[in-house]
């Protein structure tokens, strides 16, 4: 009797992609159609502040400017300032003068402020 590797390599093949499909039909989300959502990203996260001190280091710096960032932020206002996406970020942010400046730099991008805190 021989043993062949490729028919070995071919069934074992055909078996794993056969339990990958099941596997796949299992877990696959069920996503509502485009025209039932009201956001098209929705994006939850921290946003980080960054303060710029422009020209100078920071040892010296008397001034700043305000900027702020993090990975979700930046995908919310990208999708929404230069695809015209409809997005929308879940955040906290304070309540004073700072968080309002970034909740105003945000809206300025075309994000959806409501459901920040």
């Amino acid at each position: 009797m021989s043993f062949s590797t490729d028919s070995f390599f071919q069934n074992l093949c055909r078996t794993i992609q056969k339990s990958l499909k099941e596997n796949l039909k299992k877990t696959m989300m069920k996503l509502r159609p485009e025209h039932e959502c009201q956001y098209d990203v929705v994006s939850l996260g921290e946003v980080m502040l960054r303060l710029d001190p422009v020209d100078v280091p920071f040892e010296k710096a008397r001034t700043a400017k305000i900027w702020h960032g993090g990975g979700e932020t930046n995908v919310s206002e990208g999708l929404s300032y230069c695809f015209g996406k409809n997005t929308t970020i879940l955040t906290g942010l304070v309540d004073d003068g700072l968080g309002r400046n970034i909740e105003n730099q945000l809206r300025e991008a075309g994000v959806d402020t409501t459901h920040i805190t």
